[in-house]
């Protein structure tokens, strides 16, 4: 059982010197000239003049911590039991903290809140004395301050054994949320059932548990002959030091109450070399005055190949031991002034021992050394092989227990007795006999099962909220966890904030960043290096994207010769967002010839243009998709070529690149008669390729549709697709859900006297379609028809023009609700007398949002300008969400359809919506036949925040 203290003020710490091997008399200081010479009793008697002392591992200090988390203060009140044993306290130098010269050897200089909620705790300790010259044997070595706090979530791990005080096995018990300190560098079980023992503290209570966190001080790994009188190494707190401090970062959650309160104890190994006659010359016999058990242990992962629910699936966990006495070798007759680095008895690892009760059903063992010494650059290393066993579907925590030969030893390798009074003999107390270090490991599974959406996985390794990729005004601050250190203060974190991949370039430092401030609006590839502790440091580099939010850019592309460029009429389908680019298919005239172009955009505006036909067939219509992975990976154009008195539907692709094109892949969909087949449009769907375009023969009009299972190496023709009985089906568009294509076109199935409707369908295959519906709300009664549609969660927005009058054309949206079989009309932009629209487009920004994009024309003063406006659907009704009041353009006699706006929407995060639109503008002029036909192809990219709604 682990006790909780509740004790009796006083400040500072306290250093265990070792009662000798003998029965020695303690050292007894002058009080009242600490610093300057100490008055203490001839031990001559009974005991050789020059006879080396023993060395031992005691209690350094002890503290009940009380944080105020509302003020971030904190109280230090020491808890040694002085009244129960008097002033004297054991054989230490804890009587030189009762009274004098040290009541702040432990401070709190600072308590922060670290970014996770949780609190960043500035710890100091520094040595008693600070006269080194006038003791310089009162050194000690491998200080750790242990933290005892209450449990959260306490965990027993059965295979992992842990020897109490009497000499009984118990399994070993921790909190499996690390004990409230998130920032350990292990575990020790040491003075976990002392804390009672009322001659060392006043009674308190009982928690569960037996292994505590720590955290170590005064690391200083050099292993150069020792100097007691210029100390370095050895992890050496030396006498007259200054204040070491380190970070330990406290679970927010304990801090509830504003007065939270929990335990340090601090303890110290010591070596007492020498007599009251040679004290100003003593003899460091070192590793054998370091810490019995290993003194630091690091771990990583190795061969993860762990996989969701595969119980065959492994992973290698890597050790790696530092422990100063592995390489000693011991000496007869230690203590032997002229062998200073031998030891008394062998104290060597003798194995570890790993519980990991998610993945394996039995512990893993191992005492089979890979390599090195256990010296601080050459530790020992270890391998030990998880199994999934258990088909574990994500991360978990397991016990690691490295085990020294001395482990179970009774005094006096374990502390020595406490003297009741300073001359008199010890009473009966008892041993540590623990001589082990514990370490919770995470074990992590690489693309395990995590359900919560709003937080990044990068491979089971790093996670972090994707709400952090959203740089508002410019600036965010990214808080990842990485899977071995929960409490982000263990490893070096280095972040450069526009990492091309290659070269890492350091721009701030720390977990979680600083706050990043971009140059401007865009997607920045940011980069986190984490660098371990381990010999040699291991590297993990991560690459997080982050979108900064604005407008990044609206430009034109370039003009190829010397006439301009007119974005594509298939509207909604010749632009797409993939790989990292953006992709945009447009008729291009030049030279008598009328082409169709590829244009790759990257982020920041940089642009490729490539032929996708350069032949001197008239070519019309383009629309594309994308494949971004696999063999098929590619650009697939579709679009419409005259030939003789018809038209004719092509497939042409290329690479990713936009290589390949206009090289022979070119495969015209059918081989009929005299056709008009135009319109075409384009989808890649469960394996295939699917084309819907619209085909007339004689006066009639029907939706025909295509497909290619080998991606435009062969095409079969599934003929008219949406037979519901009409002559008249027009301007094919679709939605796509991933599971389901939803055709929308414009039918005129009443015939004359009749208004134009929109029709809806659906396929599962691509090929077969069902469920046809009228979605107009007025069926028959007015013209709905140019219609461009999104898909998202649900809901199909799809924006048209409707009008009873030619000259006043209405802008609208009608959402069709496929999971409440709904439909509701929304009215974008109405026309008027001298107003009217071009075709809109749409897309799905996230949620229940959308944006509209439509030229307004007045026709009085016979100018055009362009719109562009998000809203969002909530209650059954729509609001304009976020204006665009950037896209814009003044438009002189420009012939109101040939605007062609375009949109491409997606979502890369949780957070994040990129939006890219496309238009033809004419406000430098307009060429061509039919008159104003060819413009600019602009372009403008927009980066908004995204609401999630769960």
């Amino acid at each position: 059982m682990r006790k909780i203290l509740l004790i009796v003020i006083f400040t500072g710490l306290v250093i265990i010197i070792s009662c000798s091997k003998t029965s020695n008399p303690v050292m007894i200081p002058n009080m009242e000239n600490p610093d300057t010479g100490y008055n203490l009793p001839d031990i001559s008697e009974g005991v050789s003049a020059d006879r080396n002392l023993g060395s031992n591992k005691g209690v350094f200090g002890a503290w009940k911590i009380r944080v105020d988390s509302e003020t971030l203060q904190a109280e230090i009140i020491p808890a040694r039991n002085a009244h129960a044993i008097g002033d004297i306290f054991d054989s230490d130098l804890s009587q030189f903290l009762n009274i004098s010269p040290c009541g702040n050897c432990l401070i709190i200089p600072q308590i922060t809140w670290d970014g996770y909620q949780n609190l960043a705790m500035k710890v100091g300790m520094k040595h008693p004395f600070d006269n080194i010259a006038a003791r310089p044997d009162l050194h000690g070595f491998d200080v750790r301050a242990i933290f005892i706090l209450p449990h959260k979530f306490s965990e027993t791990f059965t295979d992992i054994k842990v020897i109490n005080t009497d000499g009984v096995e118990e399994d070993a018990n921790l909190d499996m949320q690390w004990s409230g300190l998130l920032s350990p560098d292990g575990f020790t079980s040491h003075y976990d059932w002392l804390t009672t023992d009322t001659r060392y503290f006043i009674t308190g209570n009982d928690l569960p548990g037996n292994l505590n966190p720590f955290i170590r001080f005064f690391e200083n790994y050099n292993t150069a002959p020792f100097d007691p009188h210029a100390p370095a190494g050895h992890n050496v707190m030396a006498v007259g030091s200054g204040y070491y401090q380190r970070t330990a970062i406290l679970d927010g959650e304990f801090l509830e109450n504003p007065d939270f309160e929990f335990y340090i104890i601090a303890d110290v190994a010591y070596g007492q070399s020498a007599t009251f006659a040679n004290r100003p010359d003593p003899q460091y016999y070192l590793p054998a005055f370091n810490r019995t058990e290993a003194w630091r242990i690091e771990y990583w992962i190795e061969n993860n190949n762990l996989t969701f629910m595969d119980p065959s699936s492994t992973a290698d966990l890597v050790v790696q031991v530092f422990d100063w006495q592995q390489n000693a070798v011991v000496d007869p007759s230690y203590p032997d002034p002229l062998n200073l680095n031998g030891v008394s008895e062998s104290s060597r690892v003798h194995q570890l021992e790993l519980s990991i009760p998610g993945f394996q059903l039995a512990p893993i063992v191992t005492d089979v050394n890979e390599g090195g010494d256990g010296s601080p650059d050459n530790p020992l290393q270890y391998r030990l092989q998880v199994t999934n066993e258990q088909g574990m579907s994500g991360n978990s925590y397991g016990l690691l227990a490295v085990r020294d030969e001395l482990n179970g030893s009774p005094s006096p390798m374990g502390r020595m007795p406490i003297p009741d009074i300073p001359a008199g003999f010890p009473y009966e107390t008892k041993d540590i006999l623990d001589y082990s270090y514990y370490m919770l490991v995470n074990v992590n599974l690489r693309n395990g099962f995590y359900m919560h959406i709003s937080t990044a996985d990068i491979d089971g390794e790093l996670f972090y909220s994707t709400r952090d990729q959203l740089a508002k005004w410019n600036e965010t601050s990214i808080a990842p966890d990485f899977f071995m250190d929960p409490g982000h203060r263990k490893f070096l974190y280095n972040w450069d904030y526009d990492y091309d991949g290659i070269t890492f370039n350091v721009d701030g430092s720390g977990l979680p960043s600083p706050t990043i401030t971009f140059p401007g609006p865009g997607r920045y590839n940011t980069g986190l290096r984490v660098r371990t502790n381990s010999k040699p440091p291991r590297e993990y580099t991560y690459e997080i994207p982050a979108w900064s939010t604005g407008e990044v850019f609206q430009n034109s592309l370039p003009t190829l010769g010397t006439l301009t460029d007119a974005t594509s009429s298939s509207r909604n389908h010749s632009a797409a967002i993939a790989n990292d680019k953006f992709y945009l298919t447009f008729v291009h005239y030049e030279a008598g010839q009328q082409d169709i172009m590829l244009g790759i955009l990257e982020r920041d505006g940089d642009m490729s243009i490539t032929h996708v036909t350069d032949n001197t067939n008239i070519c019309n219509s383009p629309s594309l998709t994308v494949v971004e992975e696999g063999p098929d990976a590619g650009v697939y154009v579709v679009y419409s070529q005259i030939e003789g008195l018809g038209s004719f539907v092509y497939v042409d692709n290329g690479d990713l690149n936009g290589i390949g094109f206009n090289t022979g892949n070119a495969k015209r969909i059918s081989s009929g008669p005299s056709s008009f087949e135009y319109s075409p449009i384009i989808v890649d769907h469960s394996g295939a390729l699917h084309v819907y375009y619209q085909k007339q023969i004689v006066v009639d009009g029907k939706i025909y549709g295509a497909n290619s299972p080998d991606y435009n190496q062969s095409w079969a023709s599934t003929g008219w697709i949406v037979d519901n009985g009409s002559m008249y089906q027009l301007q094919p568009c679709f939605a796509y859900s991933g599971a389901f294509v939803y055709l929308i076109w414009v039918d005129w199935i009443n015939g004359t006297n009749s208004g134009y409707d929109l029709y809806m369908a659906g396929s599962l295959d691509g090929e077969n379609f069902s469920n046809i519906e009228n979605i107009s709300t007025t069926p028959g009664m007015v013209h709905d028809y140019a219609p461009s549609a999104a898909y998202h969660r649900g809901r199909i927005p799809v924006a048209y023009l409707s009008w009873t009058s030619s000259s006043e054309r209405n802008v609208k949206v009608t959402i069709v609700n496929l999971n409440q079989s709904s439909k509701t009309e929304i009215m974008i932009d109405p026309g008027e007398t001298d107003k009217t629209h071009s075709f809109p487009a749409i897309g799905c920004s996230s949620d229940s949002r959308f944006i509209v994009m439509y030229g307004e024309k007045n026709t009085t003063a016979n100018r055009m300008y362009l719109y562009c406006k998000e809203y969002v659907f909530s209650d059954g009704s729509m609001s304009q969400y976020i204006p665009y009041n950037g896209v814009s353009m003044g438009v002189v006699d420009a012939v109101l359809f040939e605007i062609f706006p375009v949109i491409a929407s997606q979502t890369p995060s949780n957070f994040v919506v990129e939006n890219l639109f496309a238009w033809t503008d004419f406000t430098d002029g307009e060429t061509g036949s039919p008159s104003n036909f060819y413009g600019d192809v602009k372009t403008a990219y927009f980066i908004t925040e995204r609401t999630w709604y769960d």
